[in-house]
């Protein structure tokens, strides 16, 4: 009975803690949230298209060679 009374009170003691902790966080603006999440979607089609080109090329370069 001791050992789940300890764990109950662990736990409250970590959700207390992790609560005071994010008070202290400084969270981003809606614009800030909205410019970076249009980078990332930016970044990650530019990435993509590069991928896909290059696995086009090196499909053509390898099918010349051994198709």
């Amino acid at each position: 009975m001791a050992n789940a009374l300890d764990f109950v009170s662990e736990m409250l003691s970590f959700f207390r803690e992790s609560s005071a902790e994010l008070k202290k966080v400084t969270w981003p603006t809606f614009k800030q949230v909205r410019t970076f999440t249009l980078v990332v979607i930016v970044l990650t089609g530019l990435v993509g298209a590069y991928l896909g080109v290059l696995d086009f090329l090196l499909t053509q370069l390898v099918s010349r060679f051994f198709g």
